[in-house]
């Protein structure tokens, strides 16, 4: 699979999507550290990012 289905920016944003979600989850659960609205805020931009980079755009037929 990999960058046989996905071009090199497209897993590096699955990457990045799954090591900050597990991240964010340990620190809150193990570390006790609880996360604030600018965590929320930010992981949401992220998951657009992810989902910009996969959008294709309308179909033109």
């Amino acid at each position: 699979m990999g960058s046989l289905v996905y071009s090199a920016l497209q897993l590096e944003g699955i990457q990045e999507l799954i090591t900050l979600t597990v991240f964010a989850v340990f620190s809150a659960w193990h570390l006790g550290q609880p996360l604030k609205w600018n965590h929320y805020a930010a992981f949401v931009l992220i998951a657009i990012a992810a989902f910009l980079m996969f959008y294709e755009g309308p179909s033109r037929y």
